[in-house]
């Protein structure tokens, strides 16, 4: 029985899931960054579960009724914990998420907990990918101009309360609450930016960033209005086929297996990632004319945007020759569907390299 306004806490072990490439192309997904853990009861933490040392590993939480996937780091003591949720793109799920961009390791190696939730809405767009989408504010299912029905779960409700959840099972340092996720995780992840700021410390959207306009695709979209400005790591392929990187595409696109075409206007993805960064670097009050580059690769570009507001530092990981998928994790077996991926760097470690940063 779902339970509305009363959390419900439950700690047993969870399977892991197999690995699997972290992807998604329209309605088809795929599965296809350093700080020490915090003092004891720091940041706004439940005081009493910092007392005694947490179970580690594989855990399941239940929100609302729903199992919700959650890790705790090994080695995991009396300290608060910082908390990343990692969220699924689409046509996934919570343990295929954590299963396929490698955080369990970056989070026995930092110290912080990971919560995997999995979206309100069963999707299953074609033959072999099956999961879950989020139901996003004012956002159509991938691939398509269809909403999520009337009556489904509220996603921004659910995730702040497996926030409340995460904070009732183990020791959370509250000022450290962060956001992740690739494509439509990514999504989701910049929706909690403007809805839950006074949660969220930070987000690293990957192939996913977001700011909605009321604008965008009238009369469904949202206008995203957060309580306080939230600094943004954005990570992005220019060869995205799926959530494109800018309005026009690059030089080299019909050397590419997948097309890649324009935002497209009604859907998920109806402006482009240098649209949604430029709103980021608005709202924050960054300097937009003068960003600071730099070469990590010949291959990556680090753009930073000074002078922001409450240090809100907005952040573009420029990858000129990835696709949809999230860097570090490619599979070359859906580069026909994605385009290629740059596997240099590990994008997973460099979202929690721009967390271990900033606290609310």
């Amino acid at each position: 029985m779902k339970v509305w306004g009363h959390i419900v806490r439950a700690l047993r072990p969870a399977g892991r899931a197999t690995g699997q490439p972290m992807l998604m192309l329209g309605a088809v997904a795929a599965l296809a960054a350093v700080a020490p853990m915090g003092g004891e009861g720091g940041g706004g933490a439940h005081h009493g579960r910092c007392r005694t040392p947490p179970t580690t590993g594989d855990q399941t939480l239940v929100v609302d009724g729903y199992d919700v996937a959650f890790y705790v780091p090994a080695g995991a003591g009396k300290q608060a914990l910082p908390l990343v949720l990692d969220l699924h793109g689409s046509s996934s799920s919570g343990l295929q998420q954590i299963a396929g961009d490698g955080i369990r390791a970056i989070a026995d190696a930092e110290g912080f907990a990971v919560l995997a939730p999995n979206g309100a809405v069963p999707f299953n767009p074609a033959p072999g990918f099956s999961g879950w989408a989020w139901n996003i504010p004012g956002v159509p299912l991938v691939g398509t101009t269809t909403y999520p029905p009337a009556g489904t779960r509220d996603d921004v409700a659910f995730l702040n309360h497996a926030i409340d959840v995460a904070q009732e099972a183990v020791c959370i340092d509250a000022s450290r609450v962060y956001a992740t996720g690739a494509s439509g995780g990514g999504r989701m992840a910049s929706q909690l930016a403007c809805d839950l700021a006074d949660q969220i410390a930070a987000i690293a959207p990957i192939s996913g960033v977001r700011f909605p306009m009321a604008t965008d695709t009238p009369p469904n979209t949202v206008q995203c209005q957060p309580s306080r400005k939230v600094p943004v790591l954005a990570i992005h392929g220019v060869w995205d086929p799926v959530n494109v990187f800018a309005d026009t595409p690059p030089a080299d696109a019909a050397t590419l297996p997948a097309p890649i075409g324009t935002p497209l206007a009604g859907s998920s993805w109806s402006y482009s990632a240098e649209t949604a960064v430029a709103r980021w670097v608005a709202f924050d009050g960054c300097r937009a004319d003068r960003p600071k580059v730099t070469a990590v690769t010949p291959n990556i570009d680090r753009i930073a945007y000074g002078g922001c507001q409450q240090h809100a530092d907005v952040v573009l990981l420029k990858f000129k020759n990835s696709g949809h998928a999230t860097p570090g994790h490619g599979n070359p077996a859906y580069d026909f569907l994605l385009n290629p991926t740059n596997n240099e760097i590990d994008a997973t470690q460099a979202a929690w390299d721009f967390f271990s940063k900033h606290r609310r």
